[in-house]
């Protein structure tokens, strides 16, 4: 019998991790009023199911109240006594308890998560709400051209700075573009490079980091040396997992586009105040090459570089009027393969044409610093943190292609300026507050004290950094300007 209960205990819903629903998205502006509407009838779905788990949840939990105190009055009447003896009793009683604990636990959470998610789905119906009548959208023809395609919804009136237009916000930032002291490497020859005076700027990206996550593992193995299983046991140290994620919101996709174009302006007015020569694009666009570069297939670009080991989400702009492409040379965010050269070759083409060196930057925009205790077998616990800090993420880049003198194309020089390591710049430029946070303590606590067997105690956080726009947009151009003049003054 307590076999049974305790199989129970195994088999019951634990509480599970749910998507955040972000009430704006970055993408918002680009949706179609087909698009909107079809959403909307996925927020009145979300709605729906999120009553009725808050229902079974709240149910669970008076269920398992009734299920600790049945089995509190059995071990008092000697009822798992008459099972087994005295191991039955014991055992019986905790397999019950851990039973009833584990889904009162399971039940509780359950309905928080509801609760929770349910308040995220209504926000983000009244956010596409509004967007669905701004743009002028019908229901009785969801397929007719909006109205008024480019309205922008405004922030809630709770945050008053978001209600600035995106222009008004990159006026006032623009006074942020002074750079500070950056530490960058050199990892190939640039006396070529040095000595080339004229310059084209065939590509300019910045790839702003929207989602990040901090994650550790402590297996306490050490701790549970000459621990035993089983009746009398002394208590076992668990194993920890910690994971900490974090999201952007409140940046569209003007926003970043917007301040994108000026720093690829900046870039360029720095190129020749250093006593470069500029060729201007509409220049490239009339050269052979040019016609052969690859730009993506969409915009904004997505990219998440897991197989770098980057815990990032990026999204990728280019700045106007320049396409958005990729070389072989670009796997970390881009989609083009070690064989797929044609750009390569094509941005070699084009600067062989012109006489000149091809500077090509891509600079990512961090938006939180990690901390981690890492992963260990013996260590007795886990921490992790992500702390929101804006600055310049690690591996952004200049590269360069070199065609002066190249009598075939793809022949001339060609490398690289990394950032070394990320650098953050004081100051706080949002507000963070979790949306979601769970944890298994409880029930690996509450198996390992009927089994005597070490457990695994799960811990997420999630959060949302909801920027003020106006700081946010100063830190990126700070952190822009930093980048452009490094790399700059060390290409001479």
């Amino acid at each position: 019998m307590h076999s049974r209960i305790l199989a129970l205990a195994l088999l019951l819903p634990m509480a599970t991790s749910a998507q955040t629903i972000e009430r704006i998205k970055i993408t918002d502006n680009d949706l179609t009023c087909r698009q909107i509407h079809d959403e909307l009838g996925g927020m009145d779905k979300v709605l729906a199911e999120a009553k009725k788990a808050q229902s079974e949840g709240e149910t669970t939990s008076t269920a398992a109240q009734v299920g600790g105190a049945a089995a509190e009055v059995a071990s008092r009447t000697g009822l798992f006594g008459q099972i087994g003896g005295l191991f039955g009793h014991v055992a019986g009683t905790v397999a019950a308890q851990t039973a009833a604990n584990v889904a009162q636990q399971s039940g509780k959470s359950s309905a928080q998560q509801a609760v929770e998610r349910e308040k995220q789905a209504l926000a983000r119906k009244e956010h596409l709400t509004a967007l669905f009548l701004g743009k002028g959208c019908k229901a009785s023809d969801l397929d007719a051209a909006p109205t008024n395609p480019g309205a922008v919804v405004p922030a809630p009136t709770s945050a008053p700075t978001q209600s600035q237009s995106n222009e008004e916000v990159l006026r006032q930032a623009s006074a942020a573009l002074v750079p500070a002291a950056l530490e960058v490497s050199l990892n190939s020859n640039n006396a070529a490079v040095a000595a080339q005076k004229r310059v084209i700027v065939p590509g300019f990206r910045v790839a702003f980091a929207v989602k990040t996550s901090a994650s550790a593992y402590g297996g306490g193995a050490l701790a549970n040396v000459g621990n035993s299983s089983g009746f009398g046991a002394r208590s076992v140290t668990q194993a920890q997992n910690k994971r900490v994620e974090m999201a952007l919101t409140g940046a569209d996709t003007a926003l970043l586009q917007g301040l994108t174009d000026r720093l690829y302006s900046d870039f360029v007015d720095r190129l020749k105040a250093a006593g470069r020569e500029v060729i201007d694009p509409a220049t490239l666009a009339r050269t052979p090459g040019y016609a052969k570069l690859k730009p993506v297939a969409t915009t904004p670009y997505t990219a998440s570089p897991t197989m770098h080991g980057d815990p990032r989400d990026y999204i990728v702009l280019s700045a106007r009027p320049l396409p958005l492409f990729f070389m072989h040379i670009d796997s970390y965010l881009g989609n083009a393969g070690a064989f797929d050269q044609e750009s390569t070759k094509a941005v070699h083409e084009i600067a062989a044409n012109l006489d000149a060196v091809a500077f090509i930057p891509t600079l990512l925009i961090d938006i939180a610093e990690l901390e981690s205790s890492g992963r260990s077998n013996f260590r007795s616990g886990a921490s992790a943190d992500v702390i929101p800090k804006l600055g310049i993420g690690g591996r952004s880049e200049l590269r360069y292609l070199n065609g002066k003198d190249a009598k075939i194309f793809y022949t001339g020089d060609f490398g690289m300026l990394t950032v070394t390591k990320p650098a953050y710049f004081d100051g706080q430029y949002g507000e963070v507050k979790t949306v979601e946070a769970f944890d298994t303590a409880s029930l690996a606590n509450a198996l390992t004290a009927a089994t005597g067997l070490q457990g695994a105690q799960h811990f997420v956080d999630k959060r949302e950094l909801r920027v003020d726009r106006q700081k946010f947009a100063a830190g990126v151009l700070k952190a822009g300007a930093t980048f452009n003049q490094a790399v700059i003054a060390a290409a001479k």
